[in-house]
């Protein structure tokens, strides 16, 4: 009666336990993901749609969607990556992406790199432009918000404290608007990006492509700002808008989010990207080598989020693993010397035994010559014999050449009772005799 009391108790806690994780799965639904993006900074409804971005972000949603435990939802706000990260850091959003090159902002992990942000500049065609810095003075120049690759770019050519008064930014393109002396646009190489720029312009390469690797400007500006690398576009990528190759700088795009973001939420979104890296690839052609996990991480502004290192760890060897191989070896070693080191110490016992069996051999032989004709003096000869073995056997043993053990300890034995029986057949009773060890 009691054990079918048990099993009923048992049974009752499984059902209440089922139940109630169907009603927490039940009552939380799926977890909703927010992200944070710009709206497109081009001209008209037709180039909007070409904002890899965008795309990106639309294709992630459909494969966010159908998991069943997650939801993307985008928000969009006309502010910079800075803007964007705090409001990943205060909350607001869960996701965003942002180029590498931004100031570290505490709260912030990455979750992977998404594709490497080329810088695009462009003049007006026919442009003399010796310095770039003295060129932008006094011209109309595009570039996004505060906090973009494109504002650190500038930053970098002038300094912030005389940029108002250089050159006029501005933060869209209009077609109310007289177009830009200069557009400063960061973006994968794309076919599209003849689209959003007209006619009239033609690229400016930072310096010769001949001076890469020889302090080029390009590398100077690498130095300033680390993150921003020199890239060069090959001749005619862009038709005749580039007939030369164009050296110029280049940053990662991140895909971040919030540190407080749980990390099996994380490790299934950096699964599902990975996993579905070729769909994402149709809809933005430059995630097809940006979306790698054998990236140099000690180059990401943010450290990985924990749930994206576990999911890139995944498939690790542990420790033990890793150096299985080594401690076989070392595991071999140690067997080999403790097993050399035994037989050498066996060795070392059966040599110290040969060598005391030895004086077995003399003592027994002396003993075998005792009978009532031995003359005194052959008595007293056996007697300086043995005692003469004695002095040599204990000579040895101080040498460590034999060992005070049971062979060492048979061996006093036999000698004081071999002198006993030669002190007997003379009738002496007092014999002195070596004591026992």
């Amino acid at each position: 009666m009691r054990k079918n009391t048990r099993a009923f108790f048992l049974l009752f806690m499984i059902v209440a336990l089922v139940l109630l994780i169907n009603y927490v799965r039940s009552d939380h639904g799926p977890y909703t993901l927010k992200i944070i993006l710009q709206p497109t900074d081009t001209l008209d409804d037709k180039h909007a749609k070409q904002n890899r971005d965008h795309r990106f972000v639309d294709a992630l949603r459909q494969l966010v969607n159908a998991t069943g435990t997650m939801r993307l939802e985008v928000i969009e706000e006309n502010k910079g990556s800075v803007d964007q990260l705090s409001a990943l850091k205060y909350g607001r959003a869960d996701l965003a992406i942002a180029e590498n090159s931004v100031p570290y902002t505490p709260g912030i992990r990455t979750i992977l790199p998404l594709y490497s942000g080329v810088l695009h500049i462009l003049v007006k065609k026919g442009a003399r432009v010796d310095d770039f810095g003295e060129f932008l003075k006094g011209k109309r120049v595009w570039a996004r918000n505060k906090g973009s690759f494109e504002r650190s770019f500038l930053s970098a050519i002038i300094p912030s404290d005389d940029a108002d008064d250089s050159y006029i930014l501005l933060d869209a393109l209009s077609p109310d608007e007289p177009s830009p002396d200069v557009i400063v646009y960061v973006g994968p190489v794309a076919p599209e990006v003849t689209n959003l720029v007209e006619p009239q312009y033609q690229f400016y390469s930072l310096d010769s492509v001949d001076n890469l690797n020889r302090g080029s400007i390009a590398e100077g500006i690498s130095l300033m700002v680390p993150r921003m690398q020199p890239y060069v576009i090959p001749a005619q990528t862009y038709a005749e808008l580039n007939p030369e190759p164009v050296l110029t700088l280049a940053v990662e795009k991140l895909l971040v989010a919030r540190d407080t973001l749980p990390e099996e939420i994380v490790y299934e979104l950096t699964a599902l990207i990975y996993k579905n890296k070729p769909m994402l690839a149709s809809h933005n052609e430059a995630l097809f080598r940006g979306i790698k996990e054998d990236y140099p991480r000690h180059l990401l502004t943010f450290p990985l989020h924990p749930g994206a290192w576990n999911y890139i760890e995944r498939d690790a060897p542990s420790f033990l693993e890793r150096y299985a191989e080594v401690f076989g070896v070392f595991f071999s070693l140690i067997v080999a010397l403790i097993s050399g080191t035994f037989a050498l110490y066996r060795w070392n016992q059966q040599r110290k035994k040969d060598t005391i069996d030895k004086y077995y051999s003399k003592i027994l032989k002396v003993r075998m010559d005792i009978n009532e004709t031995m003359t005194e003096t052959e008595r007293q000869e056996a007697i300086g014999f043995i005692r003469g073995l004695e002095q040599e056997a204990f000579e040895l043993l101080i040498d460590e050449k034999v060992s005070a053990d049971d062979s060492f300890r048979i061996f006093i034995t036999l000698s004081n009772d071999t002198l006993r029986e030669l002190g007997a057949r003379e009738g002496i009773t007092n014999m002195p005799m070596l004591g026992k060890l």
